[in-house]
């Protein structure tokens, strides 16, 4: 667990109270358990390890261990709130905000670049399911022939299961109506929209705390000529599809090389103008990417004619190549849990 621990101490109405916070949040391979036979995944999952405890006049009153309850809530009392974890101290109004950051900061602290990385990546999977959902039921909706209010939706099939079923339980097909198609355009929107800030927060996560860079081309390969130096446009006009199997890494550099806000910007400046040592490809040109590290946390961008563009299919290739190699690591370390 991270050693540090975090204090939050003041004066409540009968005596002192302090917060004593610890939190550590990291990464591991996930294991099944067959019959006790341990069966590594080659995936991995967030093992969170906290420790809250409230003291009232230097006595120890009470413990919370699950992150998840350390949000304060109201009480019972009016004008008295809780931490839904630890239910023996009252906080009055005037602490509320500050006590609520203390406990957001604990975890903030001990929540290392990869593991807030893991968990935006697994948001975006989730939402990316939901949309996926979401379209296929609007393909269904437009295939049906007429749409019907819920009422005379449900009528309807009503009517068929009285007939086909004589009104006992039995296969009856559903039928859609006009209420779930607006359902349908309104969850894909949200969807479209939670994934772009998702991305988002990645990207900036990954700009802000990136320790390396790596610089990808196209092979030379025969095979490669008249796709290397075009657009991602252009490709996908010529219903190319590119893997990082298509691709030679020709650098990787420390991002303490980078100076600058902008880092795609000055990575592109420093390939073109600034050549590293050891950089092994063409000065940085269309359809070259750029991808930024922080552990297992990647995030990938071409460059285009104008300015860059996110690769998704290659980030979730270099994922999941960054996840087998951490979990092979921890097995030759020995690191099971």
């Amino acid at each position: 667990m991270n050693n540090t621990i975090h204090t939050l101490e003041w004066q409540g109405k009968k005596g002192m109270i302090r917060l004593e916070a610890k939190y550590q949040a990291d990464l591991q391979e996930k294991i099944n358990n067959l019959d006790g036979d341990i069966c590594p995944t080659g995936k991995l999952e967030i093992v969170e390890r906290a420790s809250l405890t409230a003291y009232f006049n230097d006595k120890r009153l009470d413990d919370s261990w699950n992150p998840v309850s350390w949000k304060v809530m109201e009480s019972s009392v009016p004008g008295v709130y809780q931490i839904r974890g630890i239910s023996k101290i009252g906080i009055r109004a005037e602490m509320l905000e500050k006590v609520q950051q203390f406990l957001d900061d604990a975890i903030a602290d001990g929540t290392p670049v990869s593991v807030r990385a893991f968990r935006l990546d697994h948001q975006l999977k989730q939402v990316k399911c939901d949309l996926t959902s979401h379209k296929n039921t609007l393909q269904k909706i437009d295939m049906q022939k007429g749409l019907p209010t819920r009422q005379e939706a449900r009528r309807r099939m009503k009517a068929y299961n009285d007939l086909q079923n004589e009104g006992g339980e039995g296969y009856v097909p559903h039928i859609y109506c006009t209420e779930e198609r607006d359902y349908a355009v309104d969850q894909i929107a949200v969807c479209q929209e939670n994934i772009k800030d998702l991305t988002a927060q990645k990207q900036h996560l990954l700009f802000d705390h990136a320790t390396e860079y790596c610089i990808y081309q196209i092979k030379k390969n025969e095979a490669y000529h008249g796709i290397r130096f075009f657009s991602s446009a252009d490709q996908e006009k010529m219903g190319v599809t590119l893997h990082l199997g298509d691709y030679d890494m020709v650098y990787r550099g420390n991002m303490t090389e980078i100076s600058g806000t902008d880092k795609l910007d000055a990575i592109f400046a420093k390939c073109n103008q600034d050549i590293p040592a050891g950089y092994m490809g063409h000065s940085l040109s269309v359809s070259d990417v750029i991808v930024l590290k922080n552990g297992i946390a990647v995030t990938a961008f071409s460059v285009e004619p104008l300015g860059f563009q996110e690769k998704p299919n290659l980030e979730a290739e270099l994922f999941q190549n960054a996840q087998r190699a951490f979990c092979q690591h921890r097995r030759n370390q020995g690191i099971t849990r």
